[in-house]
């Protein structure tokens, strides 16, 4: 914290438990690079639940990775008085918007579409602390607390890299940009891994159908000429003529993701008007794709499974590289 933070005489720190592990090394601080902004410090804590002294099941586990290892958030705003008791939850409400904001930048940059979220926070405890002349920190107050318990069977997990964590704070202070269709596809990853296929397509879809638009809009810093292109076609044209007309590459030049991008929107179609992933060799389709010796063996087929989404997911993930690499190659990396 700066000198000026640090010389205010009261802190509120709000410590809370999450329902997940945070790969974010202990002792690493995310706070504000906002000129004028109201100063705060967050860092993630890990902690062993324990054992509820009467029974081996508790609270505390982590569904998603079948480890009980867990993470904490603390937050700490340094303020120029005591707030009183009813500010408690405005404190809770501005900790748990911080958080989410942090989880979203590690969620992008470790691609990890387990962290999701949060709600709301998980015995959540406000400390309110004096500095006295000196440096002295006494305590001048506790709003709530209470122990969690939790099964042992600690798993450790590994964490972000000293680069991967420089991009979180650049994402988190929103000084770097995030492509919005790299979101979609970790809700899609998310969504595969609990079962729910037709929304997993539907996430593919939206990325897919929304990264050209993303990448124009990004770009049009570097070169102006991009915004007089017009976005307003197919999604095919988006692959084909507006990123030719951007980067001077078309998606044909990979036939086998064209016609996944093909598949992929057939089903999503499929989906909005039957609620069924299932892909069909339209007439429209016979008309215009040149890949029907792919999508004849295919035709009728239904995705019914979180393994035949695997495929799809790497697909789309494949098309959205091959854009980002084309603006690259042209424009430069941002």
């Amino acid at each position: 914290m700066a000198d000026e933070e640090r010389s205010l005489p009261y802190v509120v720190e709000v410590t809370a438990e999450l329902p997940y592990y945070v790969p974010i090394p202990e002792g690493t601080a995310l706070a504000p690079s906002l000129i004028g902004a109201e100063p705060f410090q967050l860092e993630f804590q890990h902690f062993k639940p324990l054992r509820h002294p009467e029974d081996s099941h508790g609270e505390g586990v982590d569904d998603r990775r079948g480890t009980y290892l867990r993470s904490k958030a603390r937050v700490v705003f340094p303020v120029p008085w005591l707030p009183p008791d009813e500010k408690r939850q405005d404190y809770e409400r501005k900790a748990l918007a911080i958080v989410n904001r942090a989880l979203l930048s590690v969620r992008y940059v470790a691609f990890d579409p387990t962290i999701i979220h949060v709600n709301e926070f998980e015995n959540c405890i406000v400390r309110l602390w004096e500095r006295k002349p000196g440096g002295q920190v006494i305590p001048a107050g506790t709003w709530a607390q209470k122990v969690s318990y939790g099964p042992f069977g600690i798993t450790p997990q590994a964490t972000l890299t000293s680069e991967a964590l420089s991009r979180v704070w650049w994402i988190f202070n929103e000084l770097a940009p995030t492509n919005p269709a790299c979101l979609l596809v970790l809700d899609a990853k998310y969504h595969s891994a609990v079962g729910d296929v037709s929304r997993a397509i539907l996430d593919l879809a939206t990325a897919l159908e929304i990264n050209i638009e993303s990448l124009v809009n990004l770009y049009s810093s570097v070169s102006s000429s991009l915004l007089q292109l017009d976005l307003d076609v197919s999604v095919y044209k988006l692959y084909d003529a507006v990123l030719s007309q951007a980067t001077g590459h078309s998606l044909h030049e990979k036939p086998d993701l064209y016609a996944e991008l093909e598949y992929i929107r057939e089903l999503r179609n499929s989906i909005a008007h039957r609620w069924k992933p299932q892909f069909q060799v339209t007439a429209k389709m016979k008309d215009r794709s040149r890949y029907l010796a792919q999508h004849t063996p295919r035709d009728g087929h239904v995705i019914s499974s979180s393994e035949e989404l695997d495929p799809l997911i790497d697909h789309t993930q494949e098309i959205i590289k091959f854009s980002i690499d084309a603006f690259v190659a042209k424009y430069g990396k941002l």
